[in-house]
């Protein structure tokens, strides 16, 4: 399972314990995907959702919310799924779709921390998107529309660093993603985060040393062909007789050897020598060549 899909099913199979809470999560639901109509039978709200689970939630926090009514419907029409809510104006008044002093959709009222805490779960459900761990870690919350400014004033007192951008907002970076994801008690969310976390931290020094190991190979390889080259035009030329005995030692063993290192030839040597007095006698042999180039 993705880690957005995690996400999103951990808030959808919790309902809340508290019944303003409750209301909250409603009015997130319905201002979302609900559509209010006045119908012969009173007020109806009509919420569409593709996911059948979402509606079967949405029902079940109405009838928590409100046990005393009864007057929910579920409908379908060419596998599409919808449900129907009667009720009287009084509700949709606490669910923030009716005001009787600004009509229809009034500004969304969010008291309590808990009651603020379910809002933005709510609507992470239906408007968050988690990118992938392995393309980087940001939370992206898409057209929130009439829960912009709630959910912008809880970051801002929660700490969370955020960007905002038109039509949506975004949280980077690991350090505030848990400490986003903590708030909203995301725990399975979290310990995914952390997993990978740990892994990419693996990741990263295992390339780092990879590359340095490949470095060294480089050098190593780009080192010796540049000496086998002189040490050849050396045998055509006056020969490797011509170089003194610790030098001709040091140019013997690097032909024979030329996948050894500076160090493993040192060791050859007799008496042994270390890498620094290897790559001396190394450094000596190209400047005699080069002088008897000059001379001839």
């Amino acid at each position: 399972m993705k880690i957005n899909e995690i996400l999103r099913e951990q808030i959808k199979n919790e309902i809340p314990s508290r019944r303003c809470c409750l209301v909250t999560a409603l009015k997130v639901a319905l201002r979302l995907y609900g559509t209010l109509h006045i119908t012969g039978r009173g007020f109806m709200v009509e919420f569409k959702k593709e996911d059948p689970a979402l509606l079967r939630r949405t029902i079940r926090l109405f009838k928590e919310a409100f046990p005393s009514h009864k007057d929910l419907e579920i409908l379908f029409d060419d596998k599409k799924y919808w449900v129907q809510i009667y009720a009287p104006r009084l509700i949709w008044q606490e669910l923030n779709l009716f005001s009787e002093k600004e009509g229809f959709l009034p500004d969304v009222s969010v008291k309590k921390e808990c009651c603020r805490m379910q809002l933005v779960r709510e609507v992470l459900l239906y408007k968050g998107y988690m990118v992938n761990f392995e393309e980087g870690y940001q939370l992206e919350i898409r057209e929130p529309g009439p829960f912009t400014q709630v959910l912008l004033e809880t970051l801002r007192k929660w700490g969370i660093k955020h960007y905002t951008y038109p039509g949506r907002l975004l949280i980077k970076g690991g350090e505030h993603l848990f400490a986003f994801l903590n708030r909203l008690s995301g725990q399975e969310t979290i310990e995914r985060l952390t997993r990978y976390r740990e892994f990419k931290k693996d990741k990263d020094q295992t390339v780092r040393l990879t590359n340095y190991s490949m470095a060294n190979l480089n050098r190593q390889v780009d080192g010796y062909e540049k000496i086998r080259l002189v040490l050849e035009e050396i045998r055509k030329g006056p020969g490797l007789e011509a170089l003194s005995p610790p030098l001709r030692e040091v140019a013997w063993l690097r032909l024979e050897n030329p996948g050894a290192t500076l160090s493993e030839l040192g060791k050859m040597a007799r008496p042994p020598l270390t890498k620094g007095g290897v790559s001396s006698r190394l450094r000596r042999i190209v400047a005699l060549f080069e002088q008897w180039k000059e001379e001839s």
